[in-house]
């Protein structure tokens, strides 16, 4: 792939000017055009660009998972995404400080691979990489849903009474999904996973959907309002009686690696 234009995003609290030189220097000396999101801006007196009109063939992003996630929630281009880790979590991330100008190198000599990644669409409006989840509007209340395959209920999940619930790709098998005791997803599986959140008796389990499956979820309590989070970011409030669609969206996430 020809990389034209990159783009530098940095988590707010991370301190790595001499990284983000060593960075640029190697982009120049392949006569790349590079964009600065407006933190890293301010860091090297340069002029800054908004993430959501970065035009680019490229994204180095220095931070943790968070970052990654706010930074692909601004994104409107599908650029490939180079992950230096310098957080607290990187599973998301392919690239240590120590390695990061390695791993560059490799970009720019074409040596690496692209993983493909699915998000999901939510009403038609909201995407997420890892999971889409309804909570309640206030702590410590029960919801109880209706879950719906394709518009056809499925008798298998019809009705239950759950804290939440969480519809979450194969990405985000291994985040919020896992911490509510639901099944890790093979890299490659194209599947989704629907996971209650402290399920009333334990009564309902993880389900698996193949990803192409529209996934219906209805408030039926009449007095329980709730909350919708995409990738942890709250998103809008869903009254009750309201339907949640979720569905595979058009769009995908392109991440570099070497393994």
């Amino acid at each position: 792939m020809n990389i034209k234009k990159a783009g530098i995003i940095c988590h707010p609290e991370v301190e790595e000017r001499e990284l983000v030189e060593k960075i640029i220097e190697k982009l120049r000396e392949n006569d790349i055009e590079i964009f600065f999101d407006n933190i890293i801006a301010g860091k090297i007196n340069a002029c800054g660009t908004r993430i959501s009109e970065m035009d680019i063939d490229l994204a180095v992003i220095i931070g943790g998972d968070g970052t990654i996630l706010w930074t692909l929630k601004e994104l409107k281009h599908e650029p490939l995404i180079l992950s230096v880790n310098a957080g607290r979590f990187g599973f998301l991330s392919e690239l240590k400080r120590d390695n990061a100008i390695e791993g560059l190198n490799l970009v720019l000599s074409g040596k690496f691979k692209i993983d493909s990644r699915a998000k999901i669409k939510i009403n038609n409006c909201y995407e997420a990489l890892n999971e889409a989840a309804i909570l309640p509007e206030k702590p410590g209340m029960l919801l109880e849903f209706e879950i719906k395959l394709n518009e056809k209920t499925n008798k298998n999940l019809d009705k239950f009474r759950a804290d939440g619930v969480i519809v979450s790709t194969q990405t985000g098998s291994t985040a919020y999904n896992l911490s509510a005791g639901g099944p890790i997803i093979g890299q490659g599986a194209k599947v989704f996973a629907i996971t209650p959140i402290n399920p009333f008796m334990n009564r309902r389990r993880s389900v698996i959907v193949p990803d192409d499956t529209k996934i219906s979820i209805k408030l039926i309590r009449k007095d329980r309002n709730a909350q919708l989070l995409c990738d942890g970011i709250f998103k809008t409030n869903i009254n009750s009686l309201e339907t949640v669609s979720v569905k595979k969206s058009n769009r995908i996430v392109r991440f570099v690696r070497f393994g």
